[in-house]
């Protein structure tokens, strides 16, 4: 097992290090050219074999990580530029969303859409298979909450729209909640089968947007701020544990797990990627049982280190003085 993470940029690069808790430890890898635009997200497969991109040159990657070269390319996978990416736990199903807020289903072995979907009515923010691979729900920039039949093809339900941006979303409790973050800065928490309205509400800041949320254990997600915070929020009571990592005044873009649970990574517009160790946070329980701590694929970006974590590790992407490439990033 190699411990690799992989960063893209708006420029549509696409670069792979090698990290440790030692900042010494931290070697680029290669880069690759991937996207003609913006690399909009990235997912490792559960085997840890290939790499997914999307960007907003419409286009989806699959990049073989013996060789860190492009496998495969579909150029013109959506109408549409490509916003986000999920995968179910066992790498059979690929879903897509674009800036309009359609969504496709893709059978990976095949390579071909089985399912497409036009719920949405503005980007798709986020999309979250279940664990069994049978629904996906979806939020979108238009305040809707979607619940698709991935059997099927059809929509399960769709909640009433809520008056802000859905940016983000988390599934709890042995999924029978749906954390939903806003660009308002509150989460709205939904039953899930219950999707017409959320059963609660939490403002989570007060003058800034929810960026990423991801679980670490059945009732506490870590949640992702516009202000550059990481912060443990446990759900149902719902209040602020601590603040685990802090970026320089500059939004969160993305958060993620290490393959083990012990390092929370992220990736923000300073274009640094940190690691601050989250060892003491994370339980037995972080993810469901059925998908393996070596099997577990989640984003990360924007992040920095207060909140006294045990310890913080930065790897500094800046080559030059340029602050203009946001970072997105895997890690496997």
């Amino acid at each position: 097992t190699k411990d690799i993470v992989a960063l893209g940029d708006v420029l549509g690069t696409l670069d792979f290090w090698r990290y440790s808790t030692d900042e010494i430890g931290n070697e680029r890898i290669c880069g690759v050219r991937a996207h003609k635009k913006a690399l909009r997200a990235l997912e490792f497969s559960p085997d840890g074999r290939h790499l997914y991109t999307i960007g907003s040159d419409k286009a989806i990657n699959v990049v073989d990580v013996a060789t860190y070269r492009i496998a495969n390319r579909m150029r013109h996978a959506h109408d549409a530029a490509l916003y986000s990416l999920a995968q179910t736990s066992d790498g059979s199903l690929l879903a897509t969303g674009d800036d309009t807020g359609i969504i496709k289903v893709w059978d990976v072995r095949q390579r071909q859409v089985v399912h497409e979907f036009e719920e949405l009515e503005d980007f798709a923010s986020q999309l979250i298979f279940a664990e069994d691979g049978k629904q996906l729900m979806a939020v979108g920039g238009c305040g809707f909450v979607c619940a698709l039949d991935v059997t099927t093809g059809k929509l399960i339900a769709r909640s009433d729209p809520l008056d802000a941006d859905l940016t983000s979303a988390a599934l709890i409790k042995h999924e029978q909640m749906l954390v939903v973050g806003t660009d308002d800065g509150d989460l709205e928490l939904f039953k899930v089968g219950d999707w017409a309205d959320p059963v609660a509400r939490f403002q989570l800041h007060a003058d800034c947007g929810v960026q990423a949320l991801l679980p670490i254990d059945s009732t506490r997600i870590l949640s992702a701020g516009e202000d550059g915070m990481v912060r443990v929020v446990s759900i149902e009571p719902t209040r602020v544990e601590t603040v685990v990592a802090e970026h320089r005044d500059v939004p969160v873009e993305r958060i993620a797990l290490s393959r083990d649970c012990k390092l929370l990574g992220s990736v923000g517009h300073d274009n640094v990627l940190l690691f601050s160790d989250i060892a003491h946070l994370t339980h037995d329980d972080a993810l469901p049982p059925a998908r393996p701590a070596s099997e577990r694929r989640q984003f990360f970006s924007g992040l920095t280190g207060a909140g006294a974590p045990k310890k913080s590790v930065v790897v500094d992407n800046n080559d030059d003085d340029d602050d203009d490439e946001d970072l997105d990033l895997d890690d496997k």
